[in-house]
């Protein structure tokens, strides 16, 4: 207890996390895992090496079969679920949004958000702008939904193939799983003339920053700019 590092041990010296997975990706090659699982309670291991360097592990007890009614259980097995079989879980909502896009077909897209319990998200009309340019309007920032759209090359692809009133087949965006329905296409004759003087000013701007860092990142150059600035502006 005194000189333990208690990588996975709480001050008792139990193991913090105690269910066969963790064990599991704990230790290092299935011969120790094997080793270890088959101890008698009040046994002791050899020394095994883990993903932390090495440990000596005692059985306090007799492995249990979970209680899946139980609710820490249940927290825990969610949490391995979403950490390590990610794919489970985007499968069963992927064919729920399947479900879902057919349902918004046959009766409408209002009708099936109310039958699926979900909420619509009303999404402005934005360009196609891969990486959000700050030459032209970008993707929506402030929808969460929305997070990580502007380079998500499918998720642009399937938007922006969409025709006035279609539903598209779902599409993963980060944590989500959303189906898309073209409401209109819009044309913003003031994005046109914005752009006759803003991409020409932001040309000029990316001019004077790549200039400047490609003086200033020149192994001739040595920046004495704050000595002199202080010694000589300052001083007088």
């Amino acid at each position: 207890k005194d000189i333990s590092v208690k990588f996975y041990s709480g001050d008792d010296g139990k193991l913090t996390s105690p269910y066969q997975y963790v064990l599991k990706n704990m230790i290092s090659g299935e011969e120790n895992f094997t080793k270890l699982t088959a101890l008698e309670p009040g046994a002791l291991s050899g020394v095994i090496q883990t993903s932390n360097g090495y440990s000596v592990f005692r059985c306090n007890s007799q492995s249990k079969t979970p209680d899946f009614t139980d609710e820490t259980v249940k927290r825990a097995v969610f949490n391995y679920i979403r950490s390590y079989e990610r794919s489970v879980m985007e499968d069963y909502f992927f064919n729920v949004a399947n479900d879902f896009a057919a349902a918004a077909l046959r009766n409408g897209f209002s009708s099936a958000c109310g039958e699926f319990g979900v909420s619509r998200v009303e999404v402005p009309s934005f360009p196609l702008n891969y990486g959000n340019s700050e030459l032209f309007p970008i993707v929506p920032t402030t929808i969460a939904e929305l997070s990580g759209a502007q380079t998500n090359e499918k998720f642009l692809q399937i938007a922006f193939s969409l025709r006035d009133g279609e539903i598209s087949a779902p599409v993963v965006l980060g944590d989500n799983i959303l189906v898309l329905k073209m409401l209109a296409e819009t044309q913003k004759d003031e994005d046109v003339n914005a752009a006759e003087w803003i991409i020409p000013d932001r040309a000029r701007q990316f001019d004077m920053n790549a200039l400047e860092t490609a003086v200033m990142a020149d192994e001739k150059l040595q920046n004495d700019f704050l000595n002199v600035f202080f010694t000589h502006y300052m001083g007088n």
